[in-house]
Order: C-alpha cells, then structure tokens, then sequence
C-alpha cells in the first residue's frame, strides 16, 4: 500500500473496509428468502449501482491507456449484469424506488 498515491491510500481506506462489509451482509442476506423481500431488491439495487459506476471508470481508464483496468471491466460488467438479472428474475419493481 506504501506505493500507492497519498489519495489511493486514502480511497483504499476508506472504502476498503466498507466493500468488505458489504459483501459479508451480501452473503448472510443470500440466506433470505428471494420472493417478496423488498429489502433484498434494494440492496442488489445498491449492488447494480456501484458496480455500474465501478465499470464505467475502469472503461474510462481503459480510454485513457490503462489497457490493464480490461480485468476489472469485465468482471464489473458481469457483477452488473448478475445483479440485474436476479432483480429481473425476482419482479424487482423500480417504482418501489420512490420515496413518494
């Protein structure tokens, strides 16, 4: 970690920690039922969020010259495509979004 830029360093702490957690609660929640649970939806739609915004900078990198970020674009882009394909499978439906 000491070769990483100061702002890696930070990142890497930062969100580190909080990416470890959520995996864990990812896969206690696997034990709940599919069918019916809003709460589930949600946090697979937190899981399609961040592996969208996580896909898009490895591509833009990618654009910029950093051929070795095509790792991390596919397996993104396959989380992403995971967790909308279980949200479809499960009727997710994205007016329960809405906090009206």
């Amino acid at each position: 970690v000491k070769s990483l830029h100061k702002h890696g360093q930070i990142y890497a702490g930062f969100f580190g920690p909080m990416l470890f957690a959520m995996s864990f609660v990812s896969i206690l929640m696997a034990k709940l039922e599919d069918s019916g649970n809003d709460g589930k939806h949600y946090f697979a739609f937190g899981w399609v969020l961040y592996h969208c915004g996580a896909a898009y900078n490895c591509f833009k990198q990618m654009l910029a010259g950093k051929k070795a970020l095509i790792g991390g674009l596919i397996f993104h882009t396959f989380m992403l495509a995971s967790f909308l394909m279980y949200l479809k499978s499960n009727n997710f439906q994205p007016q329960s979004l809405s906090p009206f």
